[in-house]
């Protein structure tokens, strides 16, 4: 081998396999939204509740004056709850909550109105239907389904904001656990909702059926002496349908 070509494969060897260029520092991972947790520190409304409610607040009387007529009306107040994390955000809440036949609601639909340039949301949720509907009518109910240990709370993450309503089980389907509703669309969340002990999806709903049902047969039994023939009938054909009304019809033949 010539010297040439034996000094080039030596400076070869030295040299080692060619470098790649230093890569581009990667873009750091965006920061996660804030999230803010609001408790309801104050409620107004037109009429007073039976039941234990937040405090009335200033400003309280002035927003349920826009309602007029119109009912449901509530004044809300939420107050933020320290956040362990320090992050920023509006320190409270005013919402104004109307029904459908007021002027200001959408579409005919319940609505909550923020004040002083505060987001208006629905107050209601088409897909909170059938079964669930009857058990927890208006999840904006104070407390939600009657249930004396129950509350709601409002989440926000980011720009998403979600009602989260947590129930005891101390109400007519024995509902437990969360239900949580998108503040500004139409998403019903049951995964941590249960009904009897049993998950929402899985043996729940069907428990809850059958409470409303004994429910509804035990209201028929006692009120029936006092049913018009209508309201008769239509128990009947109700209890038809019933799996377990035959022998309430039966017992209701010869009244």
């Amino acid at each position: 081998m010539g010297r040439g070509r034996l000094l080039a494969g030596l400076l070869l060897a030295c040299r080692g396999a060619p470098r790649e260029a230093p890569a581009a520092d990667a873009p750091e991972p965006p920061a996660a939204a804030p999230r803010a947790l609001y408790r309801l520190a104050g409620r107004v409304t037109p009429d007073r509740s039976p039941f234990p409610d937040a405090p009335p607040f200033a400003g309280g009387e002035a927003l349920i004056a826009r309602c007029g007529e119109t009912r449901p009306c509530a004044a809300e107040r939420w107050a933020r709850l320290a956040s362990p994390d320090g992050a920023a955000g509006a320190e409270e809440l005013l919402l104004l909550r109307v029904g459908a036949d007021h002027p200001v609601a959408d579409a005919q639909q319940e609505q909550l109105l923020g004040a002083d340039g505060e987001p208006d949301w629905p107050a209601a949720w088409k897909r909170l239907r059938g079964t669930l509907a009857a058990c927890l009518p208006d999840p904006l109910a104070v407390p939600p389904a009657g249930d004396p240990g129950a509350w709601r709370l409002l989440r926000r993450d980011g720009e998403a904001w979600t009602w989260l309503v947590v129930l005891s089980g101390d109400n007519p389907c024995a509902l437990a656990g969360r239900l949580e509703l998108d503040a500004a669309g139409p998403a019903v969340r049951l995964d941590a909702l249960t009904a009897e002990g049993r998950p929402w999806r899985a043996g729940g709903r069907e428990a809850a059926a059958a409470r409303l049902r004994a429910r509804r047969r035990a209201w028929i039994e006692a009120h029936w002496p006092q049913l018009d023939a209508r309201a008769r009938a239509e128990a009947r054909v109700e209890l038809a349908r019933d799996p377990e009304g035959a022998a309430l019809l039966e017992r209701l033949a010869d009244r």
